[in-house]
């Protein structure tokens, strides 16, 4: 398998967001084999001994969006306004992994606001949300999106007619070992 590289973030970008999409060359084999699986490796050094991402991805994809595991949480974010390293391989049908990738360092920026429900209610209403992150002085989650929005479970929200969440860049997460469907969206 033909050694890939990162295609993005590019080398010493800085400002780059914590939840990074982490993008590889295209697979190559040199049996003419189909991709398997992609690694993705994030270090805080550039040994990688001190990895924040170690995720062996399933199939043929050749980029990965973060999701960081701390214990038993889901983060989904790195540390913010930090260096970091990634570095990828791949492997094909018959278990041939390449060489990892050439190392990529990164400076992560700052995530948009996150807001967390603190309670049910409307999505409009700041008494249903409590702000964590960077402060841009909003008070819930806007309608033109670029937030991360928590649900926590148990709390059911109420999404107003005039908010087109499809055309929105909103990241909704539950918490981890939430049970499914233990939060909840109405449209009004």
């Amino acid at each position: 398998v033909v050694t890939p590289t990162i295609t993005s973030p590019s080398a010493s970008a800085t400002g780059v967001n914590p939840r990074p999409t982490i993008a590889g060359s295209q697979f190559l084999s040199t049996y003419g084999l189909a991709m398997e699986n992609m690694q993705v490796q994030i270090a805080i050094n550039n040994d990688f001994s001190t990895l924040r991402v170690d995720q062996t991805i399933a199939g043929a994809s050749t980029s990965y969006t973060v999701l960081v595991t701390t214990g038993t949480t889901k983060t989904n974010l790195l540390d913010e306004n930090t260096a970091h390293y990634a570095r990828i391989r791949y492997q094909d049908t018959a278990g041939n992994w390449s060489n990892y990738s050439p190392a990529v360092s990164f400076t992560t920026g700052t995530f948009p606001s996150r807001f967390v429900s603190a309670t049910s209610g409307n999505w409009n209403e700041a008494s249903t949300w409590g702000l964590s992150g960077t402060d841009d002085g909003l008070s819930y989650p806007p309608s033109w999106g670029g937030s991360e929005v928590y649900v926590n479970a148990g709390h059911t929200l109420t999404i107003p007619s005039s908010y087109n969440a499809s055309a929105k860049s909103v990241w909704v997460g539950i918490p981890n070992g939430s049970a499914a469907g233990a939060a909840f969206f109405t449209m009004e």
